[in-house]
């Protein structure tokens, strides 16, 4: 029957659903007075943290990976009424700060940043993650941490016509992720 055998079986299963991957991005920037009323500031952008919860590491990461190599391309864009970017990096152009962009002007200005994760080291393919950010006259950093599901397969999804509450789920699936300032 339905024995503490087959309740051990929806319990595994359930965990197995639970696999997510935090990866923690730290976003701010320097300052420094260049003239009168003229600041230098850098954006950056960087990879701090990669946790797993609910799983092991998976196979090929080890605790000394390099955690810029999550991010397979960043864009910043200052003037986010246009759609192109102003600058787009494919590596860290900082040992230091990794992702950067800097500046010299007389007023605070947003830096928006896109984030596209690798999904070979990340384990699924996520649509970019969006962070929008203000520089300050001052130094400053925030974290945000970008939370999803780990799934090293891709989901197959159906050719049939969709019923609005599958629809529903598709959508919700393609946001992919949450970040979370703190």
């Amino acid at each position: 029957g339905g024995g503490p055998a087959s309740a051990g079986a929806v319990k595994s299963k359930s965990r197995r659903r639970r696999k997510r991957v935090h990866v923690v991005i730290e976003i701010g920037n320097t300052s420094k007075r260049v003239a009168d009323t003229k600041f230098s500031m850098m954006t950056y952008l960087r990879p701090v943290h990669i946790k797993y919860s609910g799983m092991k590491r998976p196979s090929g990461f080890t605790s000394s990976l390099n955690k810029s190599s999550v991010v397979k391309k960043v864009e910043f864009n200052i003037n986010p009424s246009y759609s192109k970017p102003t600058l787009t990096l494919l590596k860290p152009s900082s040992q230091q700060y990794g992702y950067t962009l800097e500046r010299a002007l007389n007023f605070r200005f947003p830096c928006f940043a896109t984030i596209y994760l690798d999904e070979k080291k990340i384990g699924r393919k996520l649509p970019p993650a969006k962070l929008e950010y203000w520089t300050r006259f001052r130094a400053h950093k925030q974290r945000v941490v970008l939370s999803f599901e780990y799934s090293p397969t891709p989901a197959r999804r159906s050719s049939s016509p969709s019923s609005g509450r599958r629809e529903s789920n598709r959508s919700r699936g393609k946001r992919g992720m949450k970040p979370v300032v703190y």
